[in-house]
């Protein structure tokens, strides 16, 4: 049976992984319980199309969307343009629920869950913590109603990465490439319509995303949104390596892995991490240079000030008393790695080799 290039499809070989792995009550409960939230937020999404037609007519202008590959300080910078008014920012729950009527049929709950603090999905551990009523990142969206996500097999179901048949999902699925485009084009437009519902419920005047993974999608991106503005942060490869193992030992699903498949696993996530600085060197190639800003993110915890004005001239923030109360607020020791970090020994791996395997890195950035 070919299996087709569409959500349906990768939910069918999220299952398939998990059987194979031998995770059969996981298998069972993702392939029973997500088809029903499937369907609830695909209802009610058509429903928000026939009692809010004037939803379509919205203008997104100027996005601004920030990218880099993970634990390269996106968190801490997306945190920090959040707080400004003129950006519309999103949470984990209009993610979990973009209907704008189911919203508001959930609101009760929702301000009772925020009542009794039982808001957090994720703690610390995993990378950042995660609560239905912060802010978070648009992959949560894409990952949650489409499955085209990298969350998949960083996450969710880290056994793609040590299974033969399916290791390679996001270099061959997931990246922007011929036999992707229909499936991306979809979920950009599906991201399209949740920034209008967004900036109609947030009367915001522009969008901000955060989202590492679009950097795999960034051309179909710059395609649905022309006038987009990107920030890009780059981590030496190194650091990277050594903050997302170490997170990876600690998150929800990744710490469930057995001696051998960690092993597995980081030799899988060592290759897309490669590839994910090979695609957003590609990515650059092809945008306009007034696209894309690139920062450090040693300059991000270094010379933080600095950073800020590039960027506010870059983003034409407005420069207002709170823009400058914010940036007062924020320094490099205001951010520090929300979990311990292991050394390059713990993982056997090797600078030298690091330095050779991701040279047009340290080429670029770090000489």
């Amino acid at each position: 049976m070919k299996i087709p290039n569409n959500t349906l499809g990768l939910f069918i070989i999220s299952v398939i992984v998990l059987i194979r792995s031998g995770k059969i009550l996981f298998a069972f409960l993702f392939l029973t319980i997500y088809p029903i939230y499937y369907l609830i937020n695909s209802l009610f999404l058509f429903l928000d199309k026939i009692f809010f037609p004037s939803i379509r007519e919205i203008k997104i202008n100027n996005p601004v969307l920030i990218m880099g590959v993970n634990r390269s300080g996106t968190t801490f910078f997306h945190k920090v343009l959040s707080n400004l008014d003129q950006f519309q920012s999103n949470t984990t729950w209009d993610y979990i629920f973009p209907s704008v009527i189911l919203r508001k049929i959930l609101n009760p709950v929702f301000f009772l869950l925020v009542k009794l603090q039982l808001t957090r999905i994720e703690g610390r551990k995993g990378g950042h913590s995660v609560k239905l009523n912060k802010i978070e990142e648009d992959e949560m969206l894409l990952f949650l109603h489409r499955l085209d996500s990298q969350w998949i097999s960083n996450h969710l179901i880290p056994w793609f990465k040590v299974d033969q048949k399916f290791s390679n999902l996001s270099s061959q699925l997931l990246i922007d490439n011929p036999s992707n485009i229909k499936r991306h084009q979809d979920s950009v437009v599906f991201l399209q319509e949740f920034w209008k519902k967004q900036l109609y419920l947030g009367n915001k005047a522009q969008i901000l995303s955060k989202s590492n993974p679009f950097i795999f999608k960034g051309k179909t991106i710059q395609s649905i949104f022309p006038d987009i503005k990107m920030v890009i942060l780059i981590r030496d490869p190194k650091e990277v390596l050594v903050s997302y193992f170490s997170m990876q030992e600690k998150i929800r699903f990744g710490n469930k892995l057995k001696k051998i498949e960690k092993i597995l696993y980081r030799k899988s996530a060592y290759q897309e991490i490669k590839i994910w600085y090979e695609e957003t060197e590609k990515l650059l190639k092809n945008l306009n240079p007034n696209s894309y800003i690139i920062i450090k993110y040693c300059d991000l915890l270094n010379n933080f000030q600095q950073v800020m004005k590039r960027v506010s001239i870059f983003l034409d923030l407005q420069q207002s008393k709170q823009l400058k109360d914010i940036l007062s607020q924020y320094d490099s020791s205001n951010y520090s790695s929300e979990h311990k970090n292991f050394d390059l020994e713990y993982f056997d791996l090797k600078e030298k080799q690091i330095h050779t395997d991701f040279n047009f890195v340290y080429k670029k950035y770090f000489n």
